[in-house]
């Protein structure tokens, strides 16, 4: 197994081709600050979770009641649905990488976060006019990145 750090890229050919490995950009700022959001995050839901659990299942009337049960319902269901993007924005910025491997027929691309890959498939005769864009679909910064399309 050969492998080539050139960068922040890592080179390894093996048995099953050659990869590609990008880990992702990093602002150090955004996640150190998104991280202390989560710990925030985390005492707001534990509290509106716990207000929901003893009004709907305890019949408790600790804090809300009546019409706002429903409310404090609502609101831990969008705050959960935005710290699971947050968990998920985190998780890439710390340990996300871009992989692109080549091998026999087929070239693979995709992403991989704590070893969850989503991986796309194409046979290299598929493969045509590979080009570098812009990209600025980074969440904590506005710096420019390339993408192949």
């Amino acid at each position: 197994m050969e492998s080539v750090k050139n960068g922040r890229a890592k080179i390894v050919s093996n048995f099953n081709g050659t990869s590609i490995i990008v880990p992702s950009k990093k602002s150090w700022f955004g996640l150190l600050f998104m991280t202390f959001w989560l710990g925030c995050w985390a005492m707001g839901w534990i509290f509106a979770f716990t207000e929901v659990i003893s009004s709907f299942f305890l019949n408790n009337t600790s804090i809300s009641s009546g019409d706002s049960d429903y409310f404090i319902l609502f609101w831990l269901l969008a705050w959960t649905i935005g710290g699971v993007y947050v968990i998920y924005l985190v998780l890439w910025g710390y340990f996300g990488k871009e992989i692109l491997t080549i091998k026999g027929n087929h070239i693979e691309f995709g992403k991989s976060i704590l070893g969850i890959k989503k991986i796309k498939s194409l046979k290299k005769s598929e493969c045509k006019n590979f080009r570098l864009n812009e990209n600025y679909s980074n969440y904590y910064n506005n710096n420019k990145t390339m993408a192949v399309h």
